[in-house]
């Protein structure tokens, strides 16, 4: 059977068999690293990564695999992808935090920011971050419109009223 078991979802499919009927987790673990081995797309990586976690608590090798897959994002619609896929797997935020904190590397725009402090306020709830990244954001508000969105996102998201004033002035 495991010779038949040619793509990811296979082997994925066969590992859970695995553990759920023969309580073998060290052949499971041998056929998700052959899975991981096949992993092309940010999406393989995040579904092996959470049959590793579901099937063997393995939270270390999920982690690395969760790192591989965010290696391959490089702008906002990737990473709201990928923070979807990780949030359904698993309730642990730590995971979501840390491709927060990669992704302020790689995205700097304005735009990018303040998806990133409202993804930020939305999943982990880290209002520390989430400040940290609208400040960015506020300093890269050069016009009306962005200072307006950011006002509304900070009222609506942040539900800083004050800031979002302050953020309101500096349009009059």
């Amino acid at each position: 059977m495991e010779k038949k078991s040619t793509d990811i979802s296979d082997l994925v499919k066969l590992a859970a068999v695995v553990v759920k009927k023969l309580n073998d987790t060290d052949w499971a673990a041998d056929l998700l690293a052959k899975a991981t081995e096949k992993c092309t797309t940010m999406k393989d990586y995040t579904f092996v990564a959470g049959a590793f976690i579901r099937l063997l608590g393995d939270r270390e090798k999920a982690a690395a695999l969760y790192e591989t897959a965010e290696a391959q994002c490089t702008d906002k619609t990737s990473y709201s992808r990928l923070i979807t896929l990780v949030h359904g797997q698993t309730t642990d935020t730590s995971f979501v935090t840390r491709m927060l904190i990669s992704a302020r590397q790689k995205l700097n725009g304005f735009e990018d920011l303040l998806f990133l402090a409202q993804t930020a306020l939305a999943l982990p709830k880290d209002k520390q971050m989430a400040a940290q990244i609208y400040a960015q954001a506020e300093e890269k508000a050069n016009d009306t419109h962005r200072l307006s969105r950011l006002a509304t996102s900070l009222e609506s998201q942040m539900k800083d009223s004050a800031w979002a004033s302050r953020v309101l002035r500096k349009i009059a």
